[in-house]
């Protein structure tokens, strides 16, 4: 079962939603929402793990685990229980038309549902008005044990993908089936949009529920992951790290540095002095999020849209640069989503790993947008939706 809560009320005092667009209409409306959700998985087993109050064990478990490439599982395990998971919801201004179109929105590591928010440093980085200028809803969660969720389960044992993937596949159901009061007018058109992540949890979604979901949207993504070893050198038990993760168990890990954090996701062209903002704002990651199978599989089922928007400098997913970035974001229909129906790309230009949050994020969204509106009309011809008048 979900039960969705509306908790109060904020107008979001944004402005500039759609810098490309001739005409600005004001920020979006949004509302904390609150889902409470019951969802089991079938999780790995992990084969020896370190104690999750042991800091310096799960972090030479994590840099050994890196370093081999694998580790030793033993099996799978059902983890059931009951969670909360905290969004944001945000409605089209008044002056924009709405398309009745949801967009589900789903942060990387190391971030929560405020980074679709710009952080709160500006409106230029906030995809909420992108998207609600566009007339789109939006919808973004904190994943489990992330942000504002009052939750920190095990980070080992439960706090891995496949969870992830059924809490949103909870989630999903519930607002197609009309059940989520508040985002009635938007069920029938729901678009996953993930950032690194929240991105390879699409892939997953998409090969568990090939059904959820009518197209998807993945930024900072791609088939090739080749994370930089400084990343996983950077992170350390938050716990240890930051005096308000300090009731966290020590298998949720945070950046330490500065530098580590813009070596990694900044690049090219970007506002320099957003850089302490994202540092101080910075979430949390368990260490067997990194390690969950699946995140990229053959989605053999799934024959949907598929829009992939990588920057060029993304040292994770176009660890080759410009050259080779384009041939990687092609490949991955081929590699990932072998039957999608629309599948298109975008390479943003001297952009790193957090594309929103560099100078090129409104070229990035108008290039996905063109691609939505494509998608929303050939739905609308095949009879998928009605057209909101």
């Amino acid at each position: 079962m979900l039960y969705p809560t509306v908790l109060t009320l904020a107008v979001a005092g944004l402005a500039a939603a759609w810098p490309l667009a001739d005409h600005v209409p004001a920020g979006p409306t949004c509302f904390p929402i609150t889902f409470y959700v019951d969802a089991s998985a079938q999780n790995v087993v992990i084969t020896n793990p370190p104690s999750e109050h042991n800091a310096t064990a799960i972090y030479d478990f994590m840099l050994s685990t890196v370093s081999t490439g694998s580790q030793a599982i033993s099996g799978t395990k059902t983890v059931s229980g009951g969670f909360v998971i905290e969004g944001t919801y945000c409605i089209p201004p008044p002056t924009v038309k709405d398309v009745g179109a949801l967009q589900f929105l789903v942060h990387g590591v190391t971030y929560n549902k405020t980074v679709w928010a710009g952080l709160g440093i500006s409106e230029r980085y906030s995809w909420h008005d992108y998207a609600t200028s566009a007339g789109y809803h939006t919808l973004a969660i904190d994943s489990l044990g992330h942000g504002q969720n009052p939750q920190h389960p095990d980070p080992l044992n439960v706090v891995q993908g496949p969870l992830h993937v059924e809490i949103m596949h909870q989630i999903i159901s519930r607002i197609r089936s009309g059940l989520v009061e508040e985002l009635f007018h938007a069920r029938k058109t729901i678009i996953y949009v993930g950032h690194s992540y929240g991105s390879g949890l699409g892939n997953l979604l998409s090969v568990k529920h090939p059904e959820d979901i009518d197209a998807y949207v993945l930024t900072g993504f791609s088939a090739t992951l080749t994370p930089p070893s400084s990343f996983f050198s950077d992170l350390f038990s938050a716990a240890d790290v930051l005096d308000r993760f300090e009731n966290y168990p020590s298998g949720y890990l945070t950046g330490r540095t500065i530098d580590g954090r813009r070596a990694v996701f900044y690049a090219g062209s970007y506002d320099h002095s957003i850089v302490p903002r994202d540092f101080a704002g910075r979430d949390i990651v368990s260490v067997e999020e990194f390690f969950s199978p699946g995140l990229f599989t053959v989605a053999s089922n799934y024959t949907g849209p598929v829009f992939v928007a990588t920057g060029d400098l993304d040292k994770f997913y176009c660890a080759g640069g410009p050259l080779q970035c384009q041939k990687i974001l092609d490949s991955t229909k081929t590699q990932n989503f072998p039957l999608s129906t629309n599948y298109g790309t975008y390479m943003a230009p001297n952009t790193g790993h957090c594309l929103s949050l560099h100078y090129s994020v409104a070229e990035t969204a108008a290039a996905i947008n063109a691609w939505l509106t494509n998608v929303l009309e050939s739905l609308s011809r095949a009879g998928h939706r009605s057209p909101q008048s």
